[in-house]
């Protein structure tokens, strides 16, 4: 760039300017990048210890409420006989049998397909011969 685009007011400044600019410019693209790998590694770091820590002290995992919780006895049958656990297992039991009905459905409607697209099939063969014999 030329004399105008630096502010400094000297003869000389043109070219230090420049010079200066260009090293502030790689320094900050410097300074990101560190900053971006820093906190990449120290979050994939404390997320592995983490899920380390969670699956050594955490083994249960109700279903229904979507919840871990210690493996111990007591606690989880407090949880099976909290109302909020057993509103979510009546909630969890009509979604699967939703699930279960839609299954049923999707695969009952996939047979009528099949069938009628045998059909069509066989329709086309007779047809077929139909005409060969006309022929």
């Amino acid at each position: 760039s030329g004399y105008g685009a630096c502010t400094t007011g000297t003869w000389a400044a043109p070219m230090r300017c420049e010079r200066s600019r260009r090293r502030g410019a790689l320094l900050s693209l410097s300074t990101a990048l560190y900053v971006v790998v820093h906190i990449l590694s120290t979050r994939s770091r404390t997320a592995t210890l983490g899920s380390e820590y969670w699956h050594a002290t955490k083994k249960y995992m109700c279903e229904a409420c979507n919840r871990w919780m210690p493996d111990k006895t007591r606690i989880i049958e407090e949880h099976n006989n909290s109302p909020e656990h057993q509103r979510q297992e009546r909630l969890y039991k009509e979604r699967m049998a939703r699930y279960a009905n839609v299954e049923k459905r999707n695969e009952e409607q996939q047979k009528r397909i099949e069938r009628a697209q045998e059909e069509n099939m066989k329709r086309r063969e007779i047809d077929q011969y139909e005409e060969d014999l006309e022929l």
